[in-house]
């Protein structure tokens, strides 16, 4: 995957930023890309905060878990990658300069990313209607976000929902 495009938007500073509501977020994934409401992520973490030695990342619990710990100021917070089918990767230390906590519940979820951009509204983005296969999911519409690349679009609260739900299995398991 290319993310030429995207990495010139990158954010770079400050190292966390706060975010205010308004707008959208387009993530940079391993094997894909998606787009929630700003109004769902509680911060972006800029690899600075979490390139130190593997001391502030824990590895996941279980020997089936793929869910890996953050471990901040803010406290301790899971994190994943997501695969092209969006379930976690077992990639979890792969490349990735940043971490979207998202607003879950009971705990925010960190998702690790390549790049991530904000858009003010979602006409910056030019979204088409799900393919009939894709209904019923979490994901609401596509977007294209360049000439190569097509992002799943999230509407409010379903990428939280959808990462909790994630996350909980995972323990499960």
């Amino acid at each position: 995957m290319t993310l030429t495009d995207a990495s010139a938007s990158t954010l770079r500073a400050p190292s966390t930023l706060r975010l205010d509501g308004a707008g959208y977020v387009v993530c940079a994934l391993e094997e894909l890309w998606l787009v929630a409401p700003q109004a769902d992520v509680v911060a972006i973490e800029h690899g600075s905060e979490f390139s130190a030695p593997d001391s502030e990342f824990s590895a996941p619990d279980g020997a089936g878990s793929r869910i890996a710990w953050f471990h901040s100021p803010r406290g301790t917070l899971p994190v994943c990658v997501l695969d092209s089918s969006l379930q976690p990767s077992d990639a979890l230390h792969a490349s990735g300069s940043h971490l979207v906590i998202v607003r879950s519940h009971p705990v925010p979820v960190a998702l690790r990313c390549q790049s991530v951009r904000i858009v003010r509204t979602r006409s910056e983005l030019e979204v088409h209607p799900l393919p009939a296969i894709m209904q019923g999911g979490p994901v609401s519409a596509v977007a294209r976000i360049d000439r190569c690349h097509l992002a799943l679009v999230f509407d409010k609260g379903e990428l939280p929902a959808y990462l909790a739900d994630l996350v909980a299995r995972e323990e499960e398991s």
